[in-house]
Parts: structure tokens; sequence; C-alpha cells
């Protein structure tokens, strides 16, 4: 494996930064008259879009901004400051005050133009200008996403948002919910161009994706979405729920001459009502069809891997789905209640109700959580993390097994999950009949010098047995398996209540099989402890997901590693676990990422400046160096956010260190202690500068920096009078020699006598605290 280097570069930063010039910024908050720099920016959004040209970003900072935006055809980046962060979407707000279409995408913008991160509400759409309420968009293909678009309406089409004419906008993981439309498509509205006669002029293509649709009303049809005429849509991945139409398709209508794909969703508690209307014969009642979804006249549209659920039209004619007039619709590996029985189908459609359907209740964690539950782990929305159930849905492993499925997390069971949460980091886990385990990343213990990695247990299979520990020794090999070591003392030959003294929490026991002198060579480790005593026996099904079997320890001699690779001696897929006093070789376990890499090294970039005077007395005063770390690749290792530890190891300079402060990059202080006579303090200080994720990997480096005397202007390493020179002339209006933080001697942010006043005193030997 070719070693990954870690670059080490150290730059001299300047205290004014200079902001990008392809990003504008805008901020309600501003002072008027801004020019759309970070330190004066716009008030208004379309002010920054007016001076933005293609290619350019520009960022919205939180806050109330009434007014209506147009792209003007630009193909620029407009987002809010953070569009990952809930927060600051739903505080970053453009208010359409029911004049119109809030945002307006409709001069041949491409998929490079981007709308993200807003909370887009109160627009007001006709058939006299724009026709959506919340977001029009019109011979355009943008991408819309991370979204909430909510309270619009329009007494036309497309309520939330409208996709129209020649366009194969992406619209991804938006939140469109409570709107209205007088027309069709409560939430969203697609239509290609129709001409006079109604010929088709261009056909609407667009890519609907890990929305999630609620709450919205059409009078017509198309409660949640309505693809109308001249389009082939897609849709995946999205949760549409509780949308009504006052006539068809309460969740999602296809009519005339639309061919959809609907791939990975879930359609649950839609309504279709029904109206009546009002002919020149008379007042007819019109049934509501297609509770979830209803297809009219459409071409030949597809539903897969999609689970139904509750959805409910009038006279209970098509509760789930629909087909009228000469509509086509294949559905397979979907749910469906009732089964094709219950599907309404008139006389001239076609509907094949192909291979993997079924009628199940879908087990959703609750009524508002559409996530499918397991005993193996169901993803928590409100955590950010899964969690286990006493049940398992049928529907896990359900979708259609020629799709993709690796985005699921392990175990996935090989086959994609039905629903939206199918193929995608949320797809609750596969409840495996044997016990599941899987080696856990590597951690990091860089002050003692120690390494360890836990086999973890993933689901315990229902098993009641009786265990105790683990009666197996581990190996360790690899390229970087040379930096591994015996076990320190601490470690090495320790009684097991000598090791829970030292490392509490874990009861535990030593290897007595191949453990020999030459354990370095051979990588034996030397101990492990385990979750229960050696003495207490504890039913596997007492272990939850997540819990610890076994902690394996090993020493690091703080040289940068390559890969690790682990496996559990014994324990091959398939193959009995082997544990003290019990056979479970008629379970035969799955292990998970056994003989996989479970340490891969970071690789970062580091940049500090330099301190150019010590500082002075108190606490909060006190100088700061920065130290910014950037990770540039994480290598595999899946982390979600890292941790930098820094470790003086030698020289004079007295530092402290401040808070780690996460993001990336990464940025860490180092704080000058206290000067409190003539030299302490001062001098080099040698640094170790460690970075490791909190799901595995590591990067280590060394620094040096140089913590100067206070006063020392010139860095010359002595304070003389020709540092009092250099401030002389800084006060007398001439250009500084050296960085002007240098002459700001006691910290108050400005260069001025006061300054002077306290260098006399240093000359004079005074101490300064």
């Amino acid at each position: 494996m070719k070693k990954l280097s870690i670059a080490f570069l150290i730059t001299v930063l300047m205290s004014a930064g200079i902001a990008s010039a392809s990003t504008i910024y805008v901020d309600a908050s501003a002072a008027p008259g801004g020019n759309g720099s970070a330190g004066s920016p716009y008030l208004a959004i379309q002010t920054g879009i007016n001076a933005a040209v293609a290619g350019d970003e520009v960022v919205v900072a939180p806050g109330l901004y009434v007014e209506r935006i147009d792209l003007l055809g630009k193909n620029i980046r407009l987002r809010s400051s953070n569009p990952a962060d809930a927060t600051v979407i739903s505080s970053t707000i453009i208010d359409g005050s029911a004049a119109g279409t809030v945002v307006t995408i409709a001069n041949g913008e491409t998929a490079a133009a981007i709308v993200e991160g807003f909370t887009i509400r109160n627009g007001s759409g006709s058939d006299a200008g724009s026709i959506a309420g919340g977001i029009f968009i019109f011979n355009a293909s943008p991408t819309v996403r991370n979204n909430i678009i909510s309270g619009n309406l329009t007494t036309a089409d497309g309520g939330g948002l409208a996709v129209m004419g020649n366009s194969t906008a992406l619209i991804q993981n938006n939140t469109i919910t409570n709107n209205s439309a007088e027309g069709w498509g409560g939430g969203v509205f697609v239509m290609g161009e129709i001409g006079d006669f109604g010929e088709i002029i261009s056909t609407a293509a667009p890519v609907l994706k890990a929305n999630h649709i609620e709450g919205n009303t059409a009078f017509w049809d198309g409660g949640g979405v309505c693809f109308f005429e001249a389009c082939t849509g897609t849709m995946e991945n999205s949760v549409v729920v509780e949308n009504t139409a006052g006539q068809v398709g309460g969740g999602v209508f296809v009519g005339f001459d639309v061919q959809a794909t609907l791939l990975s969703n879930t359609i649950a508690y839609n309504e279709a009502q029904g109206s009546s209307i009002v002919e020149t014969s008379g007042t007819v009642d019109r049934v509501g069809f297609g509770g979830g979804l209803a297809t009219w006249f459409s071409g030949a549209s597809v539903v897969n891997s999609t689970i139904f659920w509750g959805n409910v039209a009038k006279n209970a004619e098509g509760n789930q789905i629909s087909l009228e007039g000469d509509a086509q619709l294949t559905v397979s590996y979907s749910n469906l209640p009732g089964g094709q029985a219950a599907i309404y189908v008139e006389s001239l459609a076609t509907l094949s109700y192909a291979d993997g359907n079924v009628d199940v209740d879908p087990l959703f964690a609750s009524a508002f959580d559409f996530h499918l539950q397991s005993r193996a782990g169901r993803y928590d929305p409100s955590t950010g993390s899964f969690v286990n159930d006493t049940l398992t849905s049928e529907l896990i492993d359900a979708g259609d097994p020629a799709l993709a499925f690796s985005n699921e997390t392990q175990p996935n069971g090989d086959r994609r999950n039905m629903g939206a949460f199918g193929n995608t980091l949320q797809a609750s886990r596969t409840a495996l009949a044997p016990p599941v385990i899987k080696l856990g990343q590597a951690q990091f213990d860089y002050v003692a010098g120690l390494v360890f990695f836990d086999v973890v247990m993933v689901d315990n299979g229902g098993l009641t047995d009786q265990v105790m520990s683990f009666g197996a020794g581990a190996m360790i090999s690899g390229a970087g398996a040379a930096s591994l070591m015996a076990a320190p003392d601490e470690v090495r030959y320790k009684t097991g209540a000598d090791m829970a003294t030292m490392i509490p929490g874990y009861a535990w026991s030593s290897f007595n099989e191949g453990v020999n002198a030459n354990s370095q060579q051979d990588g034996k480790f030397m101990g492990f402890g385990h979750t229960t005593s050696p003495s207490t026996a504890v039913a596997l099904a007492d272990i939850v997901a997540g819990s610890v079997l076994a902690r394996f320890y090993f020493a690091w001699d703080g040289n940068m590693m390559d890969e690790l690779v682990a496996s559990l001696t014994g324990y091959e897929p398939g193959a009995p676990i082997e544990f003290f006093n019990t056979d479970l070789s008629v379970r035969q376990p799955t292990v998970i990422e056994n003989n996989q890499d479970i340490v891969r090294e970071l690789t970062i970039s580091i940049a500090h400046d330099n301190w150019v005077y010590q500082n002075t007395s108190g606490t909060e005063d006190r100088h700061r160096l920065p130290v910014t770390v950037t990770v540039l690749d994480d290598n595999g290792n899946a982390n979600t956010s890292y941790i930098v530890t820094i470790i003086q190891t030698g020289g004079l300079g007295a530092v402290n260190f401040g808070d780690n402060i996460s993001g990336d990059p990464l940025i860490r202080d180092i704080v000058g202690a206290r000067r409190t006579d003539g030299t302490e303090g001062v001098g080099d200080a040698s640094l170790k500068i460690v970075v490791t994720g909190n799901n595995g990997g590591v990067a280590m480096t060394t620094a040096t920096v140089a913590v100067r005397k206070l006063g020392d202007i010139n860095a010359d390493g002595f304070v003389t009078p020709t540092d009092k020179g250099a401030l002389n002339s800084v006060l007398n209006g001439l250009p500084p020699s050296y960085q002007t933080r240098a002459y700001d001697i006691n910290g108050d942010g400005s260069v001025a006598p006061t300054d002077k006043g306290m260098l006399n005193a240093i000359l004079n030997g005074v101490i300064v605290n």
C-alpha cells in the first residue's frame, strides 16, 4: 500500500481577511449602503443576485427578507450561511408578502444554478403571472435543495413549486408543506409546454429526490404532487403524507400522456375527497379516486419499491391506487393494502401487478416517523442515531433485488428496503437470525500511547445462551503493523483486578494462548477487556445492539500508521463463536468488517502563525496563536467530526491550549502563559499535533512555535531601544516594518502611547504582568 503523507504547511496569516471576489454577502441586519463584501453586505437578496455573474456565490445570513427574487438566467449558487443546518434554514426566510411568486427561475438556468438553505413562504401565484406560489421554474433546469417551502398558495397550479416547460430540474431534500393550489398540484406541479392546438412543444423531466411533501392541498388533482402533461417525471426516496386533493390523487396525480417513475417512496395517509362539478347539464358528483396515487390517461408509468399505507378515497374507490381512461401502470415490490383487488382499474386501463408486491403493516416508527422498525437498528431523526426496536418490519429487504442497496448500513441483507429510506444511510437494518458481531473502528489514547478496538454486538439474533467471555486471541497485520509494539507494563500480564482498577468499566482477562517473548513480532495482543466478569454468566439476549463484547488494547509507538488489518482468530463468517463454556455452533454468527481496515491514516494540512509578542496579564486577554487543521482526505474512515489535540514535548516557551473548535477546517488555540518575570515563558515551544476522527483514523505531526518576550517588536530576541524606535515610527505615522500586532504591546487592540509607556517600563526593568 502506498504510504500516505501528512502535508505540514506553515503560513503567515495576515490579521485582515480578504473575501473572495466570487462571493457576495447579504445580511438583512447590515447597515445600508453595503457593497456585498463580508464586512459590508447588501441588505436585499435581489441586490446580491443583480451584482453576481455566472459562477458566483451569494451567501445570505439568517434573517427575514420580505422580497421576491429572480435568478435572471444566472448560473450562480444562492444559499444560506449553512444549508445543512436545520436551524439556519428555518431562520433564513424569504417572504413573498403574498405579492406574487417568491422565487422565479425562468431564463434558461442550468444545474449550476443552485438555490439552497432557505425557508420560502407567503408566495402567491396566479394565471396572470408566475403561476406557482413558492418557486416557479420555466424552461430552466436548476438545482433546488435543502429548503423549506411552506405556506404558499396559488389560484392556478403549484402551490409550493411548479416546474414547467423544457426542464430537467433537480428538486432534492426539500420540505414542502402546507401549500395550496386552487388548480392542480398543492405541493408540486410539473408540466411540459403545450401549444395552442395541444401539440407538445417541450417535455419537462424533473427529478424529485428525498423530499418530504406533507399537508398540501389542491382543489383539483394531486394534493402532494401533480405530473400533469408533457412530462416524464421521476420521484424517488420521498415521503408524501397527509396531502389532500379535491378530486383524484390525494398524494400523487399522473395524468394526460405522462410517464412517471415512482421509485422507493412512502405514500401514506393522503386523501382524494371527490367534489361536485357544475356542468351545463347539471351537477355531477365525481368520485375521488386514488387516495395515494391516481393515474389518468397516462403512459407507461412505474411504481417500484414503494410503500402505500393509510390512504383514502371517497367511497373507497382505489384507496391506494386508481387507473382511469387508458392509463398504463406497472407496480412491483411495493406494499399495497388490500392487494391487487383493492386497486381501482377502469375498463380501458392496463395494470401490470408484477413480482414482489405485499400487503403487510409497514410498522412505521410512529405516526410522524416513517422509518421502519427493526430489532437490529432503526434511524431516529430526533437523535441522529440508530435505536433498537422490539419488532422488525417485513418491508426491510423487501425492495426490488435488482436495485442498488450499498448505501444502507450493515447489516443490510444485501437488498434494498422498501420505502423512502431504501438505499440511504437512514435505512433500517436487517435483523438476522444468527448473531452479528463486528470489529469497531480503532480509537487512540495518544497520551498513554495505547490503541484499542472494540468487538461490538450488532444483533444478538434473539439468543438466550449463557456466555462469559471470548476464548480466542486476535491478530493484527498490515502496512502499519511495524508501528505496534508489545503492550507496556500497565497492560501486559496484569490480572483482571489490576486492569479494572487502571482502566475501569471492563472486566479483564489475559491472553494465555500464543503469548510469548516475541509477541511484538507475531502481533498477539497482551490483554483484552470484556463486558462481563469471568465468574458471572450473562445472557446474550441481554446484550443490546451497540454493546461492546470485548475491547482489545495494544501499544502504539507514536509513528504515523498506514492501514491496520484486524481479524478475530476463529471468527470467520459462518464459523461458530467460541465462548467459554458455551458451544454456539448451531447458531453460526455473521462477522461484518472482518479482515477489513480498521485504521486508515488521515491526510491533513496544518497552518499556524508566529506570535509577534508575548501576552500581558489576566486570563481573557492572553495572546493566542491559532493552529488551523484541514482534513484533506478522510481516507474512508467515515468520520463526521475530528478532535485536535496538542501536546507540548519540549522547549522553554510556556504555552497552554484552548478548547477544541469543531468544524472543517478545525481551529485549536495555543494560549501563552502569563508573564511573571522578565524571562519566564520565552523561547521555542515544541509541539505534537494529533488529529483523530470520531469514527477512526489518526494523523500526527510536530511543530515549533516561538514565544517572544513582551516588547520584542522586531523579533531579534531582545527588548532594546531599537524596539522603542520602531514603535515611535508607527506612532508618528510611518509605515510599520513588522506585523502591526507587534506594536500593540498591551493587547488593547490599538497602537497608542500607552504601548510606549509599557515598553519604557520594560526597558527600565519593571516587571510587567
